[in-house]
């Protein structure tokens, strides 16, 4: 041995090792040996690592090495050798100098190379996984000799089982022939050529077990291509039972022999750890030297390793260069990775087109991985146009690989008709193989496939299916279904358990959707609304939108019933909500420009954000719309556009809408009566609201709108609505009697009204307070209590009460002489009553202007527009003038003065 020893054996297992030892030489002064010293330490530390013994930091290191020579795992020579070594190294404390320590060391290895040596062999041999026996021809013979003692001392130890034993008897019945023989060489030429035969199916019916027989065979001869074929079947389990372990042995033979595939299966097996402990180095090196032989796999292989950092720096550079010899090579799978390199521009200019060309090549060697995205990009035009055959010629191969992303783009497909005839059902079918195939992304998508075409079994299924896997989509679909009763009978309670679900997982719209069924229910009582606020702000802080409208929408609420609210926090909601894309923001925007909340008020910008939600068809902006084309408010009065937007509303659904056009045709506002179509949207009425619907039709029964008079139908409905909710009957009954279409007395009216109200019917407070002032039985003491009882409806909303209070306070002013501003101020209060629908202010208006306020023409004759707009009938009240005691006396004088000159003249006559 030279000076320097030759560790070469140390690289594929120890590299560590093998990089600190050679280092030693570079050292300078006593670090050598303090270096030196740390390297012996190390190698106890694998020895103990080894047989998984706990290296014991308290004790120094001679006792370490003392307790692995009492456990028999090192041998007395080595124990002494190591021992010898570190007493050598301990003269260093003796050196005076640097440069004497440096004369001491070489001294040191020249004398004790072999000893050094022998430790490491045995260190090598003992803890390594290597088969070290076949690098015994690269040694010299003093280097052989110390492998060949404990490579014989290692087979003496060890039982071996029966392959084993068979690759040792392999190598003795070859031993006898001459195996550069030409007749040899022949021989095993055929043998592996029948195993390759055997193996692929070529020209014979395929059998691996004869396969596996010729290539032993073959391997008795030292064939690398036999010993890399078993090498594969043993990794593989072909005809015999896998063994990773004799896998890696026989690749171990053919790699030595410089056969590239060999050279790079054992790479993978360490690289994986296969059957053998994980070694990054190892893979390296072996991946190496395959790809001397331009094995493009090991091309591929050292581009992952340098992509990834596996046992060597991060290179992206490097990883592109093998990467790109490897596709150059036609490899898929380098291809489908230089792609996604050059689309992301890691070690190279980002190159799109460069990027699905090596894509495109990786799909035409049938790379899995790159039929959707080719297939994907051909259906939708990425980078390519589009082109639904070749869409279809890649996707449709991705289905016969079981890619489900694959499954999903060709039912796609087929639901769509690209390409393919549509086929509905078909499409269906696919998406559900691509589910059985493991895909759990598209149970929501397929549900409402299944919804969309009426199959709601179907859909609540998947919907299911989604919820226990825990796709939140399906969770939410589920509670909004049961929510709102969307084609299942509506369940709040089981709507509020799947929503729970969700929230759990700090779903935001689930958190916005429990809320609002939490209020639905009052679940909590009088502290819902603190919860619900709490839940929608936590939603909102996760960036809901519709959390972010709901609040908007409590604030607003609050406002309307005169609360204070935070303006600022308010116009916070409505701005994210808008920048987000709620069309209801947009309303919101426009009712506080209408009402002057939180901003100047502005009708015209309101008008610009209800137009502007309208235009998303928000419902409640076209009826806001609707509302003010019928009243004139900003907008001209113009019925046809009122009827245009209230039709739209009514096509989803709304019931405001829906009430508003059965009263203008009903009524003939704007000159549009219609019984027929007012009875058309009774019908519709009764769909959505059986109670008001069915309460309009028995009145059409009895007055004969849009239908022939039929008491007996319009008693079988007054009986219907009576069996859901007694408080509408009695309301129903005493209208139909203030209209002389049934027959009841006056008191059966009020005590009727009466019950309606303390059953809690709303209408019934309005209607009672305005039949007993129209009557004047509000004085009555008989009727005091009860118009009391009528007028308290005002407290909670009720608009008649409101306006009966109105006309009761104008009464009392107009006993004065003088118009006060208070009185012009009820005026204006009564003016807004009529565009909330009480239509019969507009002749209580008339008759003030006409007695109290003569020349303000623009308002008069604008109402009496109004009465002819609504088709309300003039009612002519009678007033008695009052006059003040001047006023008494001037007309006393005058009239005598009268009197006094008619006397003179009949005088002068006479």
């Amino acid at each position: 041995m030279e000076n320097r020893l030759n560790l070469d054996f140390l690289k594929v297992e120890f590299r560590k090792l093998y990089t600190e030892i050679n280092n030693i030489f570079n050292y300078k002064g006593k670090d050598i040996v303090i270096h030196f010293k740390s390297i012996i330490e190390y190698i106890i530390l694998i020895i103990y690592d080894k047989n998984k013994i706990l290296y014991d930091d308290k004790v120094g290191l001679n006792e370490n090495i003392t307790r692995l020579y009492n456990k028999e795992l090192i041998t007395v020579k080595i124990y002494r050798a190591i021992l010898l070594i570190l007493s050598q190294v301990n003269i260093y404390y003796q050196c005076r100098s640097d440069e004497d320590e440096i004369e001491w060391f070489n001294d040191f290895i020249d004398k004790y190379k072999g000893k050094i040596y022998e430790v490491l062999v045995f260190m090598a041999v003992k803890c390594g996984e290597e088969n070290y026996s076949l690098i015994l021809n690269g040694l010299d013979e003093d280097e052989k000799s110390i492998f060949t003692q404990y490579l014989n001392d290692n087979e003496n130890n060890k039982v071996e089982d029966k392959e084993e034993n068979k690759i040792a008897l392999y190598e003795s019945e070859g031993s006898g022939e001459d195996k550069d023989s030409d007749e040899i060489k022949e021989k095993v030429s055929r043998l592996v050529e029948a195993g390759e035969n055997y193996y692929l199916g070529r020209g014979v019916e395929k059998n691996n077990k004869e396969a596996f027989k010729n290539f032993i065979e073959a391997a008795k001869y030292d064939s690398e291509i036999a010993e890399a074929y078993l090498g594969l079947f043993y990794e593989r389990g072909f005809a015999v039972e896998r063994n990773y372990e004799l896998a890696n042995k026989w690749y171990s033979r053919s790699a030595v022999k410089g056969n590239s595939f060999a050279q790079y299966s054992l790479g993978c097996l360490y690289l994986n750890g296969t059957g053998v402990k994980k070694d990054y180095q190892k893979a390296l090196i072996w991946f190496g030297k395959s790809s001397e032989s331009e094995y493009s796999p090991a091309y591929y292989q050292l581009g992952r390793m340098y992509y990834n950092g596996y046992g060597i720096e991060k290179n992206l550079k490097f990883a592109f260069k093998w990467y790109k010899k490897a596709a150059e090579d036609n490899l898929p799978a380098a291809q489908h990775a230089l792609s996604y390199m050059y689309k992301t521009g890691e070690g190279c200019e980002r190159n799109i087109v460069r990027a699905y060309y090596w894509l495109e090549k990786a799909a035409e060697n049938d790379y899995e991985d790159a039929y959707y995205i080719i297939g994907k990009s051909y259906l939708e035009g990425i980078c390519f146009e589009i082109n639904y055959e070749k869409a279809y010629h890649y996707l449709k191969k991705g289905y016969e690989a079981f890619d489900t992303d694959c499954i999903e783009s060709l039912a796609d497909m087929y639901y769509s008709g690209l390409y393919v005839d549509k086929d509905v059902m078909k499409a269906l079918d696919l998406y559900n193989k691509s589910i059985e195939c493991g895909n759990t992304n598209i149970f929501f998508k397929v549900g409402k496939m299944y919804e969309d075409e009426n199959m709601i079994d179907e859909a609540i299924d998947l919907y299911d299916m989604g919820s226990k896997e825990g796709d939140l989509k399906c969770i939410q679909r589920l509670g909004i279904m049961y929510y709102n009763g969307e084609l299942v009978k509506r369940d709040t309670e089981k709507a509020i358990k799947y929503i729970e679900i969700a929230t759990e997982n700090k779903a935001p719209h689930a958190m916005y959707m429990l809320a609002i069924a939490y209020l639905r229910v009052n679940k909590f009582g009088e502290d819902t609304t603190r919860i619900v606020k709490k839940l929608l702000e936590e939603a909102y802080e996760l960036k809901s939108q519709f959390a972010a409208e709901y609040l908007a929408f409590l604030m607003l609420a609050e406002k309307k019933d005169g609360k204070d609210i935070n303006e600022k926090k308010l116009l916070e909601y409505l701005e994210f909500g808008f920048i987000n894309g709620v069309v209801g923001s947009l309303f919101q925007y426009g009712y506080i420009y209408e009402k002057g909340i939180a901003v100047e008020k502005n009708l015209e910008r309101a008008y610009s954000y209800y137009r502007m939600a309208a235009d998303k068809d928000y419902v409640k902006a076209i009826v806001k719309l609707a509302s003010w084309y019928k009243v004139g408010k900003f907008l001209p009065q113009d019925i046809n556009e009122s009827i245009k937007l209230y039709t739209k509303a009514a096509e989803h659904n709304d019931i405001e809408a829906i009430e508003n056009l059965i009263n203008i045709y009903e009524l003939g506002m704007g000159n549009s009566k219609s019984d027929i179509k007012a009875l058309k949207y009774v019908f519709n009425l009764i769909e959505l609201d059986a109670l008001k619907g069915k309460c309009k039709l028995a009145y059409y029964c009895l007055a004969g709108i849009g239908v022939e008079k039929d008491e007996n139908r319009a008693k079988e409905i007054i009986k219907e609505i009576e069996d859901i909710d007694k408080g509408t009957a009695d309301n129903l009954r005493s209208v139909l009697a203030e209209k002389s279409l049934i027959s009841m007395s006056q008191d059966e009216i009020i005590s009727t009204y009466m019950e309606g109200i303390d059953l809690g019917n709303p209408d019934c407070y309005g209607n009672l307070a305005v039949y007993l002032y129209n009557n004047n039985l509000y004085k009555d003491k008989k009727y005091e209590e009860y118009f009391k009882s009528a007028m308290a409806g005002k407290e909670l909303g009720i608009k008649k009460c409101n306006y009966i209070y109105l006309k009761d306070i104008l009464r009392k002013k107009e006993e004065n002489s003088i118009v006060t501003e208070e009185e012009i101020m009820i005026v204006k209060d009564l003016r807004d009553m009529v565009d909330k629908g009480i239509y019969e202010a507009i002749n209580d208006l008339l008759e003030w202007y006409n007695m109290r306020d003569k020349t303000d023409d623009k308002n008069y004759y604008e109402l009496k527009k109004q009465a002819v707009f609504y088709n309300i009938k003039r009612t002519k009240k009678k007033y008695k003038k009052k006059f003040s005691r001047q006023e008494t006396l001037n007309v006393i004088t005058i009239i005598s003065v009268f009197i006094l000159i008619m006397i003179m003249i009949y005088a002068m006559i006479k």
